[in-house]
């Protein structure tokens, strides 16, 4: 395969990227995803959504590099606020590295989602992108979102559910393959939850928007069959059907016939 179509092991561990020792593989993974077309307009769509305008205070849950949160800086200037928090220490100091380029101001620190380090009703905003996928607690993390946002203040959470992820191939190798890679993640199919969790949470005006995606250049999208089939191989999955699903996928690829869907899941709500 060419680099283009290379996957990556354990992602998986976003929870843990610091202890893997392995942050530039993460690293390369957020700039290669955060660069596509699609994710860059889901971005922006996310920002329309929240209403995001000059003088509010925004926070960036599980910021990565800071993409979103130098992006989000630039709409609440002037006279805003924007916190970038992530549990990555490595994240968060390539983060604040990329903003003095940038010149994009946000306070980046390093935080659980479960602690942020802000007062009660002090933000506007509250956004987390591909996050929750990695929380063992998500009913917790929305409990501190409540916590921190102003009354009329508004949330995002936007997440791949992962048991919706389909290629074209064998059926049943494609359903036991892409079951176990779901599986893998630490909450892969929290996203279908977050309209119930918000509720549970406190928070009003819940609303869920579903995102198809197809893409069928195999060339620029050939890593996530091959990361999908990295993760099956560590399950206990039988390794023959692994690979023999990974080959017809390569093949797919190199004779132009590759397809791969997935469904993102963006759910807005209000804290009363």
């Amino acid at each position: 395969m060419s680099d283009e179509q290379t996957g990556y092991i354990g992602l998986n561990r976003f929870d843990q990227v610091d202890a893997t020792g392995e942050a530039e593989k993460y690293i390369a993974f957020l700039d290669r995803v955060d660069g596509l077309p699609e994710v860059i307009a889901r971005r922006r769509r996310s920002f329309e959504l929240l209403a995001v305008g000059p003088g509010m205070f925004a926070a960036e849950i599980g910021c990565g590099t800071g993409t979103a949160a130098r992006e989000l800086a630039a709409l609440v200037h002037p006279g805003g606020h924007v916190y970038g928090f992530d549990i990555s220490g490595e994240f968060i100091t390539l983060a604040r590295a990329r903003a003095f380029a940038a010149s994009a101001k946000v306070e980046f620190q390093t935080a659980d989602a479960l602690a942020l380090p802000l007062a009660n009703a002090s933000l506007d905003i509250y956004r987390a992108e591909r996050v929750f996928m990695h929380l063992k607690r998500p009913e917790a993390a929305l409990a501190e979102a409540f916590r921190v946002l102003r009354p009329g203040g508004r949330i995002l959470v936007m997440d791949q559910d992962w048991d919706t992820a389909l290629f074209e191939g064998e059926l049943q190798a494609t359903r036991l393959v892409t079951r176990a890679f779901a599986d893998s993640m630490v909450n892969g199919m929290v996203a279908r939850r977050m309209r119930s969790l918000l509720l549970q949470s406190g928070f009003k005006e819940v609303d869920v928007q579903a995102e198809a995606v197809v893409v069928t250049d195999g060339g620029t999208y050939g890593w996530v069959a091959d990361t999908v089939g990295k993760a099956a191989l560590a399950s206990p999955l039988d390794p023959a059907i692994v690979e023999a699903w990974v080959a017809d996928q390569r093949r797919r690829i190199a004779e132009g016939r590759f397809l791969y869907a997935s469904t993102h899941f963006i759910t807005t709500a209000r804290r009363p």
